[in-house]
């Protein structure tokens, strides 16, 4: 488990919130992995009663592959938007975003060893 909290600059890409901090946990178990994002800064304002469950988080899949860079040109050629290039200086694993053409959020990760 990884349990950490992030204050970086691609998180305020990811998030699209200036000087963003975001904590963060991943559990993985037998090559699944679940990822709970919680925004610390700025603190999380109280939803509306009224706003429908679909509508309440900023969820996405993803998808662990053995090599970020060679899917991240397969994706660029075939003109996939991406939310941001590969970031690789985590301490457990290579990253990025991008988008489905629904606008669905979409993570892509190498582990590192």
């Amino acid at each position: 488990m990884l349990d950490e909290t992030i204050t970086a600059p691609f998180v305020d890409i990811l998030t699209g919130v200036p000087n963003a901090t975001v904590r963060a946990v991943i559990l993985l178990k037998d090559g699944q992995g679940w990822e709970f994002l919680q925004l610390v800064n700025p603190p999380a304002q109280p939803l509306p009663s009224d706003i429908p469950y679909a509508q309440t988080g900023r969820a996405h899949i993803c998808f662990e592959v053995d090599d970020i860079d060679a899917v991240y040109k397969r994706l660029e050629k075939e003109g996939v938007t991406f939310i941001c290039p590969p970031i690789l200086d985590q301490p457990v694993l290579k990253m990025f975003y991008c988008e489905d053409s629904g606008g669905n959020r979409i993570e892509i990760i190498e582990m590192k060893e």
